[in-house]
């Protein structure tokens, strides 16, 4: 069985691989150890060169970055009952509420900035895990001075080097790091340090999708739970899959938004400077992914999962959806990385509890009405088009092949499964016949969603 990846108007896609990364590092690491005890005004340019050459942008632009914060909206408190405008995690200390609103001391600033040049400096190249360390024990205010010290060079080796050793990259020690400065970074030093790396702004070059390129990271501005016409702050209903192979992602997340919203609640909170943190589960561990604000997106128009609720129709769109996909995509590389994949994975990513994958033909209509009564969540994968292209349900469209759709309803006295497609309510629900369900489905993936 192939991996699950129609997008809407799409039969899949394929990844690219991370060639022009590489490419980077290993100049920069030339670089550095060729200037030994010196960075030359030379070495600076070449750097510059080289993050052009990969980015593909002019040298010196950045991300830009609307003013003013994304709100984190959160219309259901732990009563239910919450008002919107209620902003979990949040701090009633205006001091906690800005990076900077703490003046920080000049001279922890400037030793740390020294200490830093120091280490880029090395006789053996740059030390960076005694970076980390001196940019580790900075406040915000130190740390965000300190940022405004380095110029763009010297605060691209850093970035690129980081977590790189001599087997290779250590992804856990990477993703740390910047998951740790992400959270210290006022608006202004995440600008500066989203243009010089992806890996809080997932790349998305690698997507086959020949509507791309106008895209760009766009602020949307919205806020990250909307209580809708539905009447639910998380709900099905906030899925839209749009342009991106992800199917078994978003019916994954739009079957844990049925059975237990309060799982997606729990997997991702706002920071205090704009950004997020996504929890994620790998073999049941907790991994945190923070990514920032901004939305791959052409004019205002959302490139991949589309916005959940709109009150006003235009302006203030629901995130949680668009933000989720964006740490999924940040947590294995890229958004090119998340085409295709299967729907048992994706919910022990999201739950931390493991899936029990069947072939349709194995289970039992009893078995699956108890387990969705249950809390459980099921998930459905399509026959790829070989084997399904001459099946009706099929040829009339009634079912996509290699996709993955979310199961709503059971009814064992009818002897109907109902299924939904994530490509958003517009689709309708597809009710089929237990022997349909089992001739025309390929595999059915159950997880309790209670983690171990």
């Amino acid at each position: 069985m192939g991996r699950l990846r129609v997008a809407r108007g799409q039969q899949g896609q394929t990844s690219a691989e991370y060639v022009g990364v590489l490419a980077l590092v290993a100049a920069v690491v030339a670089l550095v150890v060729m200037s030994a005890s010196d960075i030359g005004a030379t070495v600076v340019d070449k750097v510059q060169e080289a993050i052009c050459s990969v980015t593909g942008g002019e040298c010196g632009d950045g991300v830009s970055v609307a003013e003013g914060e994304v709100s984190a909206t959160d219309p259901d408190s732990d009563d239910g009952e919450g008002e919107e405008g209620d902003t979990p995690g949040g701090s009633d200390d205006p001091d906690d509420a800005d990076p900077d609103a703490v003046e920080a001391d000049p001279d922890i600033v400037e030793d740390a900035t020294e200490d830093i040049r120091d280490e880029l400096r090395g006789f053996w190249g740059a030390d960076h895990d005694a970076i980390a360390d001196i940019l580790d024990d900075l406040d915000p205010a130190e740390f965000n001075a300190v940022i405004a010290n380095l110029d763009d060079a010297e605060l691209a080796l850093i970035l690129v080097g980081m977590g790189e050793g001599f087997f290779g990259t250590d992804e856990s020690e990477r993703r740390a790091f910047f998951n740790a400065i992400a959270q210290k970074a006022s608006p202004e030093t995440l600008e500066r340090i989203m243009a010089l790396t992806d890996d809080l702004d997932p790349r998305f070059d690698d997507v086959e999708n020949d509507g791309l390129d106008d895209a760009d990271y766009e602020d949307l501005a919205g806020d990250l739970f909307i209580r809708g016409d539905d009447d639910h702050p998380i709900h099905p209903s906030d899925i839209d899959q749009q342009g991106l192979g992800d199917c078994y992602l978003l019916a994954s997340l739009a079957e844990v938004a049925q059975q237990n919203p309060e799982l997606i609640r729990d997997i991702i909170r706002p920071n205090e400077n704009g950004t997020f943190t996504v929890t994620f589960y790998d073999d049941g561990d907790p991994v945190d992914i923070v990514v920032g604000p901004h939305i791959p997106a052409t004019d205002g128009s959302t490139e991949f999962a589309g916005p959940g609720d709109v009150p006003d129709g235009e302006t203030n769109p629901e995130l949680w959806v668009m933000l989720i996909e964006k740490a999924y995509a940040q947590y294995h590389g890229s958004y090119g990385e998340i085409e295709g994949g299967f729907t048992n994975e994706a919910l022990e990513h999201l739950t931390g509890s493991e899936s029990d994958r069947s072939d349709a033909g194995d289970v039992s209509i009893e078995a699956l009405h108890d387990s969705l009564n249950d809390g459980s969540a099921i998930t459905v994968e399509t026959l790829s088009s070989d084997d399904g292209e001459k099946k009706p349900l099929y040829e009339d469209s009634e079912l996509y092949a290699s996709h993955a759709y979310y199961v709503t309803d059971v009814d064992p006295e009818a002897g109907t499964v109902t299924i939904r497609n994530p490509w958003g309510t517009s689709e309708g629900d597809t009710v089929l016949t237990f022997e349909e369900f089992q001739d025309n489905l390929n595999a059915v993936v159950v997880n309790d969603l209670e983690r171990d």
